[in-house]
């Protein structure tokens, strides 16, 4: 029995969902799985994971679901620390060292997925400089 086998069956679901998508992923990419658990055993420093997350993350970001629409930031947020923590666990050689950086990605990932409206990016307008300074309350 493994930590896994506790856990509830929502979670179960939701983490082969992600792995499926990864899966996609790495298949629309053209390459094989057994390619990709190669590049992370062979890699010494670690930036094979890291690059391979953030071009997940991208691939997320611009991913379409039904309707074509693009993902909901909940689905994108999921499936990218399901399968971080899925790669981490198989691979767990640099763990310490590329889980900051992972963190910071998946924060941009994140910031992007609020940011957007049908796929593309809100320009906000410049902040407006202050023309009245503020009075003291005087009570």
């Amino acid at each position: 029995m493994s930590f896994q086998d506790l856990t509830p069956v929502n979670s179960q679901r939701a983490r082969q969902t992600a792995i499926n998508a990864f899966g996609r992923f790495v298949a629309a990419e053209g390459v094989s799985m057994d390619f990709v658990a190669a590049s992370l055993l062979g890699d010494g420093s670690g930036a094979v994971f890291v690059k391979l997350m953030d071009r997940f993350g991208v691939h997320l970001a611009f991913a379409e679901g039904r309707g074509g629409k693009p993902l909901a930031r909940n689905s994108v947020m999921s499936y990218n620390r399901h399968v971080k923590n899925w790669l981490l666990d198989t691979y767990p050689k640099h763990r310490a060292t590329i889980e900051k950086k992972l963190l910071k990605m998946g924060q941009t990932l994140e910031r992007h997925c609020l940011k957007r409206v049908e796929g593309g990016m809100i320009k906000k307008a410049p902040a407006s400089p202050k023309t009245t300074k503020m009075r003291p309350c005087l009570r």
